[in-house]
């Protein structure tokens, strides 16, 4: 029998769903694989020109998005700073480290310990699109795996 979630760990995503139930999240978390890829294109990397292109990317894409997930580093306060988030979508930040672990030379995805859900909300983050802290926060989590280079984990939630 396949897992299926139940519609109480569904309530739980309602704060960044849309009404009809549907999640548009636009992940723009990405903090050196986007220097990356802007230095591939020769383009300018410093902390200004990432923060402003998230500010760009927010102020473009959030009024279709129910919520954006930003990197604490560059994406929250510029994109607080310039009131950037369109009304109604809601904030997510990312928990993992900016410098992650690798195995056998891939990233691997872990969470930064003293990124903590509390931690989340002083910085502004796991706010509703209506501004109020959302019920949950959501995070990767590690667990033990039979296969060692799977970067996936299952999702926990944490009421407040």
């Amino acid at each position: 029998m396949p897992d299926t979630p139940s519609t109480h760990a569904l309530d739980g995503l309602a704060p960044i769903a849309g009404p009809d139930g549907t999640l548009a999240i636009v992940a723009i978390d990405q903090r050196n694989t986007l220097r990356r890829m802007l230095s591939a294109e020769s383009r300018p990397t410093d902390a200004d020109t990432i923060s402003s292109f998230k500010v760009d990317v927010v102020q473009e894409l959030s009024p279709a998005a129910t919520a954006v997930l930003l990197d604490p580093e560059f994406g929250v306060p510029a994109v607080r700073d310039a009131g950037a988030m369109a009304s109604g979508c809601a904030t997510l930040v990312a928990v993992e480290p900016a410098e992650r672990a690798t195995w056998q030379g891939e990233p691997r995805a872990g969470r930064d310990p003293e990124r903590t859900a509390e931690w989340v909300r002083e910085i502004g983050g796991a706010r509703t699109g209506r501004g109020a802290p959302a019920s949950r926060t959501w995070w990767q989590r590690s667990s033990p795996s039979s296969r060692p280079w799977s970067t996936t984990a299952p999702r926990r939630a944490s009421r407040r």
